[in-house]
């Protein structure tokens, strides 16, 4: 079985820390925590060996990428695939208005 390396974007990171501030402070420390390593753990377990299962995402950022989304809980994690590499490039929560956000491959 072919194994992926999975790559995080500073803004899905961003996207990350911002739902772990709002969890601690909604749910406390130790639940956000909890949150966090179950997000980190599924999407470095499920991405690096089956990115394809996903479906397709709506997302487009006009360089003609094809991103898939995975739902994990009320998130999505968007990601597009390059070779042997997984980039996540956003993790969307459901209290995100969408149409406010832009797909950004930054690669820093």
């Amino acid at each position: 079985m072919k194994r992926y390396r999975v790559e995080t974007t500073l803004k899905a990171e961003t996207d990350i820390v911002d739902s772990f501030i709002w969890g601690s402070e909604t749910w406390g420390v130790e639940e956000a925590i909890g949150w966090a390593n179950e997000l980190r753990t599924r999407i470095l377990k499920n991405l690096s060996n089956f990115p394809f299962k996903y479906p397709v995402a709506p997302e487009r950022d006009g360089s003609g990428r094809e991103y898939r989304q995975m739902i994990v809980g009320r998130y999505r994690v968007i990601f597009h695939i390059e070779k042997s590499v997984v980039r996540v490039v956003h993790v969307i929560g459901s209290f995100v208005d969408e149409t406010q956000e832009e797909i950004e491959d930054t690669r820093e």
